[in-house]
């Protein structure tokens, strides 16, 4: 059975050319999975708890946003920012 589609508003319907498929919760938890695997190799030096840690809370600050498919892509970079200016939370 898969997963239903992340909620979107109803203004997506008004974008010309319409979306045809949204990500969903799965491909969404699976895109953070990915992206902190990927940080993990870009910043070595990083401990991989505090990365996970980071990208949780970033990927939180998101909840409720309606269109959620550019959500990976945002916390990915805003924790990439953190990681190189050392502002990740502590454990």
């Amino acid at each position: 059975m898969n997963p239903s589609p992340v909620r979107v508003n109803d203004l997506a319907a008004d974008i010309p050319g319409g979306f045809t498929e949204f990500m969903s919760q799965t491909d969404e938890i699976h895109a953070m999975d990915e992206l902190a695997d990927r940080l993990r190799g870009r910043f070595p030096n990083a401990r991989p708890d505090r990365i996970k840690q980071a990208v949780a809370q970033v990927h939180h600050q998101y909840d409720g946003s309606p269109i959620r498919d550019f959500i990976p892509v945002l916390v990915e970079r805003e924790v990439a920012e953190q990681l190189r200016d050392g502002t990740t939370a502590r454990p």
